[in-house]
């Protein structure tokens, strides 16, 4: 994914720039056409791959083979099975008051999948999400919106370093207006979101421009982000403004924004309501806890964003077939990648709303910086198999490229403990142009460097404690920092070490660290 974003890349920037280096990360807007031939690409020249296209209708199970059945009666027979339904199970699209059963509009969804699992014993839940409306380009009014050209240098997904020669578009930022606000007001009864019509619970972090008008009254605007879908096509997405009203509503709304007055919509907005299941009933390695060989990935286990979806696709993908051929499974760890991070949330916590990836929601975050992913990874990557010759050579170079530029910039004094520091002597150094997403790394490392070696220490003392006893007349109510969603886990099984408390499904590393914390200063008098 890391090559394709390369090479389909029409706009980059870098969030979080005028932070530190642990909190920063790359963001790119795609070409969405160029994407999917690019995807077809890659997909027609992988070896041992089959694709076919239909619906799922039926699974049954023989002497552990499934029987995979699509809606024309063929059968595909496989010894694992990797749901990735997105939001097309049982799937139904709402605009205003009219509903549609679909995964995506004009896209038909999967409505039979989820009885065979409810048979098995997984829990349904009704989730939701939307899209804004889609306009055509030309009828913007530019004068009105506020440019945000490309960032001059390319940034990179993959370590490769694929360059590409599209051409760079910019996005744009736009408002709503007072007369938005009263317009969705008057209207918000017409809201699928609003009526009743949807059961499901929204995204808090992606909210519909119906949720933000009421639950921040005070907000007289919101920003519009205006972003180009392709360079093949006049279509512009309207980040900001997803919405279930009916679309005479929405012709108001686009009316009411500066530049978007004559705005031409080329697809309406919509809200999108489909069934999940509890990820508390899988396994790290993303495997149901009720059949093995059989493995969740992406919206159906609760999460919202590309992002979220890919990052558990590779894994299941992984595992599924480490299971298929006897081997033991991949678990990626809190302390190692957000992946880790994401899937340990997703087994340990209720999921009461779509889930998002924050890099909040790390405890190790400075260990998990955008310019390190590669040191990471890559080795586990070899390891099991799917990091080839060429990539591992490229991988070897890139270290020995930031082991010299490390000792270069310790010999020169520039990373003395603030990212500014080092980045404003930098050119002074007069380093190639080429090496610098290596010589960003090296300096990023050494500036990180006292920090990483605390929190490595901590992860290896929260090791050693798994042998810690806990006392029988541990009081866990009396516990600082221990959330009542962990005690309540904790109080309902037997535990002796803090080793069976971390064999508890759903308990976290912070739980595990209060818990320890707990009985020293106890047994310390």
């Amino acid at each position: 994914m890391g090559i394709m974003a390369d090479e389909c890349a029409i706009n980059y920037r870098v969030l979080n720039r005028r932070k530190g280096p642990a909190v920063q990360g790359t963001r790119a807007q795609i070409d969405k056409l160029l994407y999917r031939q690019t995807t077809q690409k890659y997909l027609a020249v992988t070896k041992n791959l089959t694709i076919k296209q239909g619906e799922a209708v039926e699974v049954l199970i023989k002497k552990d083979v499934y029987y995979v059945k699509d809606q024309f009666g063929e059968e595909i027979i496989t010894k694992t099975v990797v749901i990735t339904s997105g939001t097309f199970l049982d799937g139904k699209i709402h605009v205003g008051q009219q509903t549609y059963a679909g995964g995506r509009l004009a896209e038909r969804g999967a409505n039979q999948l989820s009885s065979w699992l409810n048979e098995l014993g997984h829990k349904p839940t009704r989730l939701k999400t939307g899209t804004p409306p889609r306009v055509s380009w030309r009828s913007i009014d530019r004068s009105k919106i506020v440019e945000q050209e490309h960032d001059g240098n390319d940034p990179w997904f993959s370590f490769l370093k694929i360059k590409n020669n599209n051409e760079k578009k910019s996005c744009w930022i736009t408002y709503t207006s007072d007369e938005t606000k009263q317009i969705i007001e008057e209207n918000i009864y017409k809201s699928a979101l609003y009526s009743g019509q949807i059961s499901g619970v929204g995204p808090r972090y992606c909210p519909s421009i119906e949720d933000k008008v009421v639950k921040f009254p005070h907000n007289n605007r919101h920003q519009i982000f205006i972003e180009p879908e392709s360079s093949y096509n006049e279509e512009v997405y309207l980040n900001g403004i997803s919405t279930s009203l009916p679309i005479e509503v929405q012709y108001k709304i686009l009316k009411s924004i500066p530049g978007l007055e004559d705005a031409v919509m080329m697809r309406p907005a919509y809200a999108i309501e489909y069934t999940a299941y509890d990820s508390n009933d899988l396994q790290r390695s993303l495997m149901s806890n009720f059949k093995d060989g059989l493995f969740f990935a992406g919206q159906i286990n609760g999460t919202t964003g590309y992002e979220e979806a890919a990052a558990q696709g590779i894994i299941a993908g992984i595992n599924a077939a480490k299971f298929a051929i006897g081997e033991s499974m991949l678990i990626l760890q809190r302390e190692n990648s957000y992946i880790g991070v994401m899937i340990d949330d997703l087994i340990s916590h209720k999921i009461v709303e779509p889930y998002r990836m924050f890099t909040s929601r790390a405890e190790y975050r400075i260990l998990l910086r955008e310019k390190n992913a590669d040191k990471r990874l890559t080795e586990i990557g070899r390891e099991i198999g799917i990091v080839d010759n060429n990539r591992w050579a490229q991988y070897n170079i890139s270290r020995q490229k930031q082991n010299m530029l490390r000792e270069v910039l310790k010999q020169s004094k520039v990373s003395e403990g603030k990212p500014s520091v080092g980045f404003d002597k930098i050119g002074e150094l007069g380093i190639s142009g080429s090496l610098i997403q290596e010589l960003e790394a090296a300096a990023n490392s050494s500036l990180y460097e006292n920090f990483e070696r605390k929190m490595y220490k901590e992860i290896e003392e929260l090791k050693k404690a798994l042998h810690v006893r806990v006392p029988q007349e541990i009081i866990w109510d009396e516990i600082p920092g221990l959330s009542n969603e962990m005690k309540e886990k904790i109080k309902q099984v037997s535990v002796s070490t803090i080793g069976d408390i971390a064999n508890i499904n759903g308990i976290s590393n912070g739980a595990l660290n209060a818990v320890v914390n707990y009985i020293r200063v106890k047994s310390n008098g």
